[in-house]
């Protein structure tokens, strides 16, 4: 009776930046939104607003950089005993080395996360795809049989699964653009950075900075193989469910899987130290 607005209710779908997010498909959707490449390619919009923040925040690294430079010289020169032309030579040949550097720094960010792209291609090669999310809405019809008490009782549940689910694909979904927004931001900003790893006092900070940029390409790794445990977990309830043990069954798997997404910045920034 319910079985057709049960099945359109799970398939909605909405667009966010140009990229449709089928709730019917959420795995695909999410590992295809892990790729670089994609990102690069298909909100080059977005990657392109980076590279504008860039160059504006740019000016202000080489003005942190000279002032860096000047106060490695001035206290060189505090102990003239120790003043050797060849260490001047050396300490303005690392400046302008790191200025080089600064100035590509969009395209040296870009480098690290393709790196920890790199990892995550690895991964994905040796565990194959995710495949394709099992048609919930489907499933969630062919329980709702029986007397029309039970198809209403079921219905209820039903509704309740599909809040649950929703629920599920906006924290996602939140999780995988937050990342893309990071990595857009961490890109833009690193010259700065760069500048703050020449001074002894700042560097530990420039340190975690690259770090927590190279703990964000690695997160697409931690949320590919949480998107394909959670695809293995789904696989198993047409099978092995029936009934009120598939509404548990999805209430138990869309929390370990909201549990795993949140958990993966956190994990990844342990692999990296940052």
């Amino acid at each position: 009776m319910f079985d057709n607005f049960i099945i359109e209710i799970f398939n909605l779908s909405f667009t966010i930046l140009g990229q449709t997010i089928s709730c019917s498909n959420l795995t695909k959707t999410v590992v295809h939104l892990l790729s670089l490449n994609n990102i690069q390619n298909e909100l080059s919009s977005l990657w392109s607003l980076g590279s504008m923040v860039h160059s504006v925040i740019l000016p202000f690294g080489y003005s942190l950089l000279t002032l860096f430079c000047m106060l490695e010289l001035l206290q060189r020169m505090s102990d003239p005993e120790r003043v050797t032309w060849e260490r001047v030579a050396m300490t303005i040949c690392k400046f302008i080395f790191i200025k080089v550097i600064m100035t590509n720094s969009y395209k040296f960010a870009t480098m690290i996360l393709q790196i920890t792209q790199d990892i995550y291609h690895s991964v994905w090669v040796k565990i194959g795809s995710s495949g394709a999310t099992p048609d919930l809405g489907q499933i969630m019809a062919e329980i709702c049989s029986g007397s029309m008490a039970a198809q209403l009782g079921y219905f209820a549940l039903t509704i309740i699964i599909w809040v649950i689910y929703l629920g599920t694909v906006v924290g996602v979904v939140t999780i995988v653009f937050t990342r893309i927004f990071k990595m857009v931001i961490y890109s833009s900003t690193c010259a700065i950075p760069l500048a703050m790893a020449t001074n002894e006092a700042t560097s530990q900070g420039a340190k975690r900075f690259f770090m927590s940029l190279a703990s964000l390409g690695l997160e697409a790794t931690v949320i590919m193989i949480s998107t394909k445990i959670y695809s293995l977990m789904l696989s198993g309830l047409s099978d092995s469910a029936q009934g009120i043990n598939v509404v548990l069954a999805v209430i138990i798997i869309n929390a370990l899987y909201l549990g795993l997404m949140n958990f993966g910045n956190s994990i990844a920034r342990e692999l990296t130290g940052a």
